[in-house]
This record gives structure tokens, C-alpha cells and sequence, in this order.
């Protein structure tokens, strides 16, 4: 986009987002985190400034990360991981590595400054998480 000078626009690729300049009406460009259907969470409302978003989740048909020892979906509890990062590549790839790694995961992604929203269900309540990374771009 930038080679071809375009420097305001909101890309969708493969289920990720790209944000770029702003709105042409001069807001930035607001996206809903999505979340699994039937949980009753508040929406998460961010500003992608030329950053990126990918949300990985249980709740897609096929969407479920394998354990390569056994062949069967990894259980760790995570229904959605939203990332937001530089890049849709960073953004996907930590989105993927936190649903791999669960809740647990999360103080690696705080270690690397990772803004990111985990649902877990927990005892069969959903459990929101958000890294000091993500609520810092909320309150901002």
C-alpha cells in the first residue's frame, strides 16, 4: 500500500485487520474484538493506527490448534485470543501462540509488550483477560 501511495485505508486479509491513516472523515479507523458468539462480554472497541489485528478462537469450525503429539485439539481452556501488533504476521502468530499456550501465556506476551485479549472459559465461566499493553491503547 504504501508503493502505491495509499496512506488511509482499513485492510481485511484471511480474518485479520490492517489499519492505516484514518477514516476519510477524519475518525480512526474503530474495530470491534471479536468475541465467541453466546458469551455476554462487554464489547472492545480499539483504534488501529498502522497497526494490525488477528483474533484467533475454538469457536470456528476447524479452528482448533493440534497437539502434533496426539493429532487433537489442544485443551487449555482459550475460546478467543485477539492480538494487535505492527504487523498481521506478528499479530497472527502470537494470536495463535497464546491460544496454544493459554492463560499462561499471558506474562510472556506482557514480557514482550503484547497488546492482547484472551477469553478462557474457567470452570465453565468465560474469563477476560487483557495484557497492561491493550489497556493502556483502551484508556488512551
Amino acid at each position: 500500500m504504501r508503493d502505491a501511495s495509499i496512506l488511509h485505508a482499513l485492510v481485511e486479509i484471511g480474518g485479520e485487520l490492517v489499519g492505516r491513516g484514518i477514516r476519510p472523515d477524519g475518525d480512526p479507523w474503530w474495530v470491534d474484538l471479536e468475541s465467541p458468539q453466546g458469551l455476554t462480554l462487554p464489547p472492545l472497541r480499539i483504534a488501529l493506527h498502522g497497526q494490525a489485528v488477528a483474533t484467533s478462537g475454538d469457536y470456528r469450525r476447524g479452528a482448533h490448534p493440534l497437539d502434533p503429539r496426539t493429532g487433537r485439539p489442544i485443551k487449555t481452556g482459550v475460546v478467543s485470543v485477539s492480538v494487535i501488533h505492527q504487523t498481521a504476521l506478528d499479530a497472527d502468530a502470537w494470536a495463535t501462540a497464546l491460544t496454544v499456550l493459554g492463560p499462561d501465556g499471558l506474562g510472556l506476551a506482557d514480557d514482550h509488550g503484547i497488546a492482547a485479549r484472551l477469553v478462557a472459559m474457567i470452570d465453565g465461566q468465560p474469563q477476560e483477560y487483557v495484557t497492561p499493553a491493550l489497556a493502556e491503547m483502551i484508556d488512551a
